[in-house]
């Protein structure tokens, strides 16, 4: 379908406006017609067609501001083809252009959507009343027969529909329908009543009733629920008998208004998110808007109630999952700090237990080396008396001699040197002694237990060889233990006051038993002895350390440290004191040490006195 506007645009600056927005009008959207414009420029202004200047946005005639051709847009519902076939992208239309052609749609719809609700009203019986809406549809629609001498009012785009108030289907005003424009004289359009009855054959209607459905189909803003609905309303108000052919589909299957629909939907949809709201429809009761508002208003409020629902239990399930994140972090912390003094007490412990292996090695060693000098002091001494002695046995000068007055030592300070070395002797002894007792004791035990639990009469041989050899060893050291005795004894001061001063006495007597508690006390006292020696031998070496060190804070405990050892050497001397008064009594309750004491003593040949015997 070609238009020309040339003439328009001699009538004025809406002339061609109104030809172009009819010829789009009736091209529609489903139809197989093209429509080709002729004289519309992208270089004229489009609302009086004169020239525009490439330097400015305003036409010099009109003063009409226009959008430039990069910043204007084609209309989104029509496939708009020029002279080469081509679809302007860039059209130089008005927006009250776009305007006018979608009232022309918007009205055509109702008074598409008037003449159909119409029939359903009117009773079956009455097939006049019934074709009416469709007789008035088809003569309201002018043929579009490209005939010469056909023209339509440039100012007539469409007429509303007036309705009755009554609602009756005696009367339907008349609708004005534009007509083509071939640029010469026009014939106006004709309107027809619903009482008129006009006879044609049924081709010739179809015809007409197809024209009429391309010119009245909806609008822009419709979506496919809305055409549908009316392609299925005018299914059922299109009469028995007649047929109408389908619009021919296109070349790839797809018409060309579902194709440019889609491409525009796709637009829309990129362009904003949400459609934009359908406007009221102009044959809607007042009651029927207010009850419409009151539904939207009442949908917006369970909307927002369900929204301030939905935000309610978004916010508790996020207070409790801060919730349950602050308890697991409290947990984690609380097992973290639980941990932490864990491992300090561990830390602590092995620190500890460190501490006091070091302390133990250090008081091992210094016990080895204590012991280690006793012993080089030991036998540098008995080095000594072996030189100023000339037999191997004891000498003169070791045997207390008788004078007129009783015992007379000999030289004290040597007395004493050679006392300690045997008493050391006799204490080592007798703790071996006081070792194979309980080893002894243990074994017999065992052997005892293998007897009651196998129910024999004889122990092991291997227990009793054991105990046998730990026997033999007790013997060979309680006589060794009776020679340290003796040894000690001989250079005991108090042995020879206590023998001197009862000479005459009757004293004497031989009790086993006495040596047995005697020998059990001693070995107590050597362990205290030696206990208050290693504490005096600690407190000399942090003297000996505060003086090399010269620090004055170390050396104002030095008064106290030899304060300690006085008292420690005290302990000591009260040891020893009590340890001669049990060689005392195993003096004189032992027949056995007396005579071998006085076999020493008579060995030196220097003639002795004689003590009373218990037998």
């Amino acid at each position: 379908m070609a238009v020309k506007v040339n003439g328009a645009r001699e009538e004025g600056g809406d002339g061609w406006s109104g030809v172009l927005a009819d010829a789009v009008t009736k091209c529609g959207r489903d139809s197989e017609r093209r429509l080709f414009v002729y004289g519309i420029s992208l270089n004229r202004c489009p609302k009086c067609q004169a020239r525009l200047r490439s330097d400015n946005d305003t036409c010099v005639s009109c003063h009409y501001t226009h959008k430039t051709p990069r910043t204007t847009k084609p209309h989104h519902c029509f496939a708009i083809d020029g002279a080469s076939g081509k679809h302007f992208v860039d059209s130089a239309w008005s927006d009250e252009f776009a305007t006018m052609v979608q009232e022309t749609y918007r009205k055509r719809l109702h008074d598409k959507m008037l003449t159909e609700e119409k029939p359903a009203k009117v009773p079956a019986s009455t097939a006049a009343a019934a074709a009416a809406p469709e007789q008035q549809q088809q003569q309201a629609a002018p043929a579009m027969n490209g005939a010469q001498g056909q023209i339509a009012p440039a100012s007539s785009a469409a007429t509303t529909p007036q309705r009755s108030a009554e609602g009756t289907s005696s009367s339907v005003a008349t609708i004005g329908t534009p007509a083509t424009v071939n640029g010469a004289a026009g014939v106006p359009s004709t309107s027809v009543s619903n009482g008129g009855s006009t006879q044609t054959s049924s081709s010739s209607n179809a015809h007409k009733h197809e024209q009429s459905r391309k010119r009245q189909l909806p609008g822009p803003e419709d979506t496919r629920d809305r055409i549908q609905k009316a392609l299925r309303s005018e299914e059922t108000s299109r009469p028995a008998g007649a047929a109408v052919a389908a619009p021919a589909p296109s070349t790839d299957g797809m018409s060309l208004y579902d194709r440019v629909k889609a491409m525009h939907d796709r637009r829309a949809k990129a362009a904003q998110p949400s459609a934009p709201k359908q406007a009221p429809s102009p044959k809607m009761s007042l009651s029927q808007l207010l009850t419409q508002q009151t539904e939207e208003r009442q949908r917006l409020q369970r909307e927002q109630a369900g929204q301030r629902r939905k935000e309610q239990m978004e916010l508790q399930q996020a207070q409790l999952r801060n919730e349950q994140r602050r308890r697991e972090l409290q947990q984690t912390e609380r097992l973290r700090v639980e941990q932490q003094k864990v491992d300090q007490r561990r830390q602590e412990e092995q620190r500890r237990q460190e501490e006091q292996r070091r302390r133990e090695e250090q008081r091992r060693q210094e016990e080895q080396r204590r012991q280690e000098e006793e012993q080089q002091r030991q036998e540098e001494l008995r080095r000594q008396a072996e030189q100023k002695q000339q037999l191997p046995a004891f000498s003169e000068a070791m045997v207390p001699r008788q004078t007129s007055g009783g015992f007379s030592p000999s030289k004290t300070g040597e007395d004493d040197e050679l006392r300690a070395i045997w008493v050391s002797d006799y204490d080592k002894v007798n703790a071996l002694i006081a070792q194979l007792d309980k080893e002894i004791l243990k074994r017999t035990e065992e052997g005892h237990s293998f007897v009651h639990m196998s129910n024999n009469i004889t122990i092991p041989e291997q227990l009793k060889l054991k105990i046998n050899q730990l026997r033999a060893q007790r013997d060979a050291a309680i006589k060794k233990r009776l020679e340290s005795v003796v040894r000690v004894l001989i250079f005991s001061d108090a042995v020879r006051s206590f023998a001197q001063q009862n000479e005459h006495t009757n004293i004497w007597s031989d009790v086993p038993e006495v040596l047995k508690a005697s020998h059990k006390k001693c070995a107590e006292l050597a362990a205290d002895i030696e206990e208050f020696e290693g504490q005096a031998q600690k407190l000399r070496e942090g003297i000996d350390e505060a003086v090399s060190s010269g620090n004055p804070a170390q050396m104002q405990n030095v008064a106290h440290l030899g304060a300690l050892i006085a008292d420690l050497e005290r302990k000591i001397r009260a040891s020893n004191a009590e340890r001669d008064k049990q060689f005392i009594f195993m003096f004189q309750f032992s027949d056995t040490l007396r005579s071998m004491v006085r076999s020493e003593w008579a060995t030196s040949g220097r003639g002795g006195y004689q003590l009373q015997s218990s037998q």
